[in-house]
């Protein structure tokens, strides 16, 4: 087995483990929120001209729009109307194959119009009364990592996103985003990454 082909075993590997973790976090109810969404995305990546004492580089671009990004998310609540999101983002050059993006995300989501949580209980004259707000939009400030297969390059930077949870049934959403990361890498490179992603949200403790 050649090298790139044992580093792509290990990468889906460790986000297998790390697709478990987060299932882990779930049943150990640490997390209210865990989703799962996929998209299509577009990248925009520049390095600009670099001089060296032997050799001079032009500028380079790549411009790459693509279905295939993917997301797997939980949600803490830390204080009405934010919560605090971690997930692992994994994006491919082929859908399902190709070159191969990823890493970690952290996010914090605001609630401007409602609080996070879907559910609403009151009591009145000693009856308990939950109901679900059928749209919770957000807006989300992100910090970002991500590494390639194929060059072993690792960019990070910041992020935002706007969405919104949109009540389904009991117990989940669906969840719609659109993100936008600016990242920084080596040697002068940028990377611009966009994406809109559709997903489920189950809502853990709610059956």
């Amino acid at each position: 087995m050649k090298n790139h082909e044992l580093r792509l075993v290990a990468n889906r590997f460790f986000i297998l483990v790390v697709f478990q973790g987060f299932a882990l976090f779930s049943q150990l109810g640490f997390a209210q929120k865990i989703s799962l969404s996929a998209g299509a995305y577009n990248i925009e990546a520049e390095s600009s001209a670099s001089t060296s004492s032997t050799t001079t580089t032009g500028a380079r671009k790549v411009s790459l729009t693509r279905l295939g990004s993917y997301q797997l998310g939980a949600q803490f609540a830390v204080s009405d109307p934010f919560e605090l999101g971690v997930g692992y983002s994994v994006f491919y050059s082929q859908t399902l194959g190709g070159d191969m993006g990823f890493g970690p995300d952290i996010s914090l989501f605001y609630f401007p119009l409602n609080r996070g949580a879907p559910s609403i209980n009151q009591a009145f004259e000693g009856t308990r009364i939950s109901y679900y707000e059928t749209l919770r939009p957000f807006a989300a400030f992100s910090f970002h990592q991500r590494q390639f297969q194929s060059v072993q390059t690792s960019y990070s930077g910041y992020g935002l996103s706007v969405g919104s949870e949109i009540n389904w049934v009991k117990g989940r959403s669906l969840v719609m985003q659109f993100n936008y990361q600016n990242l920084m890498g080596p040697n002068s490179y940028t990377f611009q990454f966009t994406d809109f992603r559709l997903g489920i949200q189950w809502l853990m403790g709610q059956k």
